[in-house]
């Protein structure tokens, strides 16, 4: 309960304005200045630990803000790092595609020139054994040709021979 501006205290709570009531007892009057005594010094020590605050507060701060701007700054410089990093890739990227068609066009220049190549010796070989071929059948049709000469010979019948005896001339004699 809050008692009224105007009206007074009760008498179990007027001890302390020095009003009637029990006196103090020695060891309460000795807390009693303990106690204004911590209070008194709590006066000097306040506004020391407000300039203190005061001080210090504000290089906390600019401590933070700086941290801030270095982090600030750090994640500038990755983004950047990585762009160029990404970059690089790309660049990377481009010119081992440009390797890789490069490579590409020279296997099909090679993969050409090994065919036509191929399709020289091909020819080569196709006309060698064309040659060979005519040589071979040539050489088998004058066998065959001596083959059939020798069967149409056997063939044949025998000529007849017929022995005519010489003719005799008659001699004139002699007398």
């Amino acid at each position: 309960m809050i008692p009224a501006k105007n009206k007074p205290l009760p008498a179990s709570l007027s001890g302390l304005d020095g009003g009637g009531g029990p006196p103090h007892s020695s060891g309460m009057e000795q807390r009693l200045a303990k106690i204004e005594g911590a209070y008194e010094s709590l006066k000097v020590v306040r506004p020391m630990m407000f300039a203190v605050l005061g001080i210090v507060t504000p290089v906390i701060i600019g401590i933070l803000v700086l941290l801030e701007t270095q982090i600030l700054s750090l994640r500038t410089e990755m983004i950047a790092g990585f762009a160029a990093i990404r970059a690089e890739m790309r660049d990377d990227r481009a010119a081992t595609r440009a390797d890789f068609m490069a490579l590409r066009t020279e296997m099909r220049d090679d993969r050409a020139a090994t065919q036509a190549a191929m399709r020289e010796e091909r020819l080569a070989t196709q006309a060698a054994m064309r040659d060979e071929r005519a040589v071979f059948q040539a050489a088998v049709a004058a066998q065959v040709g001596a083959i059939a000469n020798v069967i149409t010979v056997t063939r044949q019948q025998a000529p007849q021979v017929i022995i005519v005896p010489a003719p005799v001339i008659p001699q004139p004699q002699t007398p």
